[in-house]
């Protein structure tokens, strides 16, 4: 695959951690190298990516995610909810933090996200 932009990559584009929201180009390079829960895709609403499933609470503050099985890292080390669990502490955006009041890891193929307060567009 070829990939062309019209601006100079910052090194912390690569990491989703270092990423603040405020314009689109690093998440460009983010949605290419980076896997997400679920994802929008077109015609649909979110889809399952690294998740195979997932319920919402009926207060919506709490999401339950099922973690595909059979996933591994670049290095061979197998996917699981304890590294979802990292890559979410490790976001810097603050809207991020202010959202998520609380990431709960059940057992390796089941994390829990608990919000504040139901999130509208997620």
């Amino acid at each position: 695959m070829r990939w062309a932009l019209y601006v100079t990559l910052a090194p912390a584009w690569l990491d989703r951690g270092e990423v603040v929201p405020g314009t689109i180009a690093p998440f460009w390079v983010l949605y290419a190298l980076h896997d997400a829960m679920v994802k929008p895709m077109p015609g649909n609403g979110m889809v399952p990516s690294l998740a195979e499933s997932w319920t919402v609470s009926e207060d919506q503050r709490v999401y339950e995610f099922t973690l595909r099985t059979g996933l591994t890292f670049h290095n061979g080390d197998p996917f699981t909810a304890e590294d979802v669990a990292f890559s979410f502490q490790r976001v810097k955006a603050a809207s991020m933090q202010e959202k998520v009041k609380e990431v709960v890891v059940a057992d390796p193929a089941h994390v829990r996200l608990v919000l504040h307060k139901p999130w509208p567009d997620t």
